[in-house]
């Protein structure tokens, strides 16, 4: 018998000791921690690794993901950018690419039935890969960078619930797509760490945006 052969047994031994104990110390115990057992089980009983080798089924858990059928639907696409608005219990949709057209910078919000189109006077340039967060301290949705037809985006839009804003910041992160952004709620600031920039390489700078400037860390 080979080391690995070895080691399945040995465990093997070991669990099965141990569920004899248990059962020995506290019947209760035992039941209630392996529940699947066939229901004809006695605690303490000397054939412990029959009944273990013969288990009922185990009953399939409910699914918590259904599909939701809304009377309208943003178009299939991949690499569009997402995330919650709270203000109006919403998740909104930027962008991303279509197979039939391409870059995309249409807006959606979905507000767990329904999906609606948003038409806000201006809008940033399309692109895949953007990246948002939401400021909740100014209620409103910052997106960085992503990449489009010419290349990578660098810019800063700020969208306050109506209309999207471009930020014309004293420093800026590097153009670079598919960083992660969060909010940091102790020093009440957008955080945007690494991303792909036009170096070909990722980045592991850390910078913050404190809803005029941004300032890396």
């Amino acid at each position: 018998m080979n080391l690995h052969n070895n080691l399945i047994l040995s465990t093997v031994i070991a669990l099965l000791y141990f569920l004899q104990v248990l059962s020995n110390s506290n019947p209760q115990a035992f039941t209630n921690t392996f529940p699947f057992l066939e229901s004809n089980f006695t605690p303490g009983q000397s054939n412990l690794l029959h009944q273990i080798s013969n288990p009922v089924s185990i009953p399939t858990p409910p699914s918590y993901w259904k599909r939701i059928e809304s009377p309208v639907l943003p178009p299939p696409r991949s690499r569009a950018a997402f995330i919650q608005y709270p203000p109006n219990n919403t998740g909104l949709l930027f962008g991303g690419y279509s197979s039939t057209s391409g870059l995309l910078n249409d807006f959606w919000s979905f507000d767990g039935s329904t999906w609606n189109e948003l038409h806000p006077d201006h809008s940033p340039p399309t692109r895949v890969d953007a990246i948002m967060g939401f400021d909740p301290v100014n209620a409103s949705v910052i997106m960085f960078g992503g990449t489009g037809n010419d290349g990578l985006f660098g810019d800063t839009w700020l969208f306050d619930g109506t209309d999207w804003t471009e930020q014309h910041p004293e420093n800026s992160p590097s153009a670079r797509f598919g960083a992660s952004m969060v909010f940091d709620l102790t020093n009440e600031e957008i955080i945007l760490f690494g991303g792909m920039t036009e170096s070909g390489e990722p980045s592991n700078e850390m910078w913050t945006w404190d809803s005029v400037n941004w300032q890396q860390e």
